[in-house]
């Protein structure tokens, strides 16, 4: 499922010294400007909001036009730094996002380079967009567990699809483990 991201990435800097509370209340307008375009958004931290682009990229007309939406909504409501980030998983979406605030334009990740795109992270994107801490990353690097990391990254390409829907390896996991 494509997801977008859009990622403030001085949000706490500037926010955040007068506390979490705070912070998430100053976010509240950002969030109200793009409940227009997708009722349905999850805050994941203060700064960084994700919605699904199904619906309104159905809607609306594609997800040019929806980034382009929301980019001028939230400009609208906070003109400061922030970068909008399309992709099929949330993880690319959050470094696309993440790369487009560097750049100051939107970056839309294609389906048929998603994995190429998360395969040219580098690792301590792990910690910034994963939310892994910096001592565990560096573990991994040390015991060599980033082939293991990029294996279960592998796990959610579709294997096959039933009646429309599509199907991957973890989804089969997760059945599994449902029916033990």
């Amino acid at each position: 499922m494509r997801s977008i991201v859009v990622v403030h990435p001085q949000w706490h800097a500037g926010h955040g010294i007068h506390g979490q509370e705070h912070s998430f209340r100053a976010y509240e307008g950002v969030v109200r400007a793009v409940t227009s375009v997708s009722p349905l958004v999850e805050v994941t931290e203060p700064g960084c909001l994700v919605f699904s682009s199904r619906g309104p990229s159905r809607y609306f007309g594609g997800e040019h036009r929806v980034v382009s939406m929301v980019q001028s909504l939230v400009a609208g409501v906070d003109p400061g730094c922030f970068g909008i980030g399309v992709a099929d998983s949330r993880f690319a979406a959050m470094a696309a996002a993440h790369m487009a605030a560097g750049r100051g334009q939107p970056c839309i990740i294609d389906s048929s380079i998603t994995q190429q795109f998360i395969d040219a992270l580098p690792v301590g994107a792990l910690h910034r967009l994963a939310a892994i801490p910096e001592d565990v990353v560096d573990l991994f690097l040390r015991l060599g567990l980033l082939s293991g990391v990029a294996y279960v990254a592998h796990l959610t390409t579709p294997v096959f699809s039933l009646l429309g829907k599509s199907f991957s390896w973890r989804d089969l996991i997760l059945v599994a483990g449902g029916l033990f």
